[in-house]
């Protein structure tokens, strides 16, 4: 493959995968706050992750 047609395509896959790093991440947000307790949701700033993870939250919601 030529230098010419390499950078184009390098280029437009870097774009494609922040394009769906930006997508993915409200996901994210989702599972990672169905973690937290009350408290670490409206926190300011915000976590990415919970400090301890409360895995019994979705029981609690199916209940």
């Amino acid at each position: 493959m030529t230098e010419r047609k390499t950078m184009p395509a390098l280029t437009r896959h870097l774009l494609l995968v922040l394009v769906g790093a930006v997508m993915a991440f409200p996901f994210y947000w989702m599972v990672t706050s169905g973690l937290k307790t009350n408290d670490e949701i409206w926190q300011f700033p915000p976590t990415f992750w919970p400090d301890a993870p409360k895995w019994g939250n979705f029981l609690e919601a199916w209940e």
